[in-house]
């Protein structure tokens, strides 16, 4: 599981030696991450904080659709919200 996708870039962190959990910390200022989870909690996604890891117990708590007049019809590729 530590072995790094071929796909990920050489200076990605995890080819750094570096926690992938913890290196997009890095790439966002603080004021950046607080707007972020703002916008998130606003729309009732409240799984994330400014833990490396989300809350285990909010996850199993979500729903795709909150609203019920929302229904996924499955596609394929291009599922769409009717």
């Amino acid at each position: 599981m530590r072995t790094p996708s071929t796909t990920a870039l050489a200076s990605s962190g995890i080819n750094q030696g570096q926690d992938p959990l913890a290196t997009w910390r890095q790439k966002l200022s603080a004021a950046q991450c607080d707007r972020i989870l703002a916008i998130v909690h606003q729309v009732g996604i409240t799984a994330y904080s400014d833990a490396l890891e989300p809350d285990e117990l909010a996850l199993t708590k979500l729903t795709p659709f909150p609203d019920s007049r929302q229904v996924l019809v499955s596609g394929g590729c291009n599922d769409q919200i009717s």
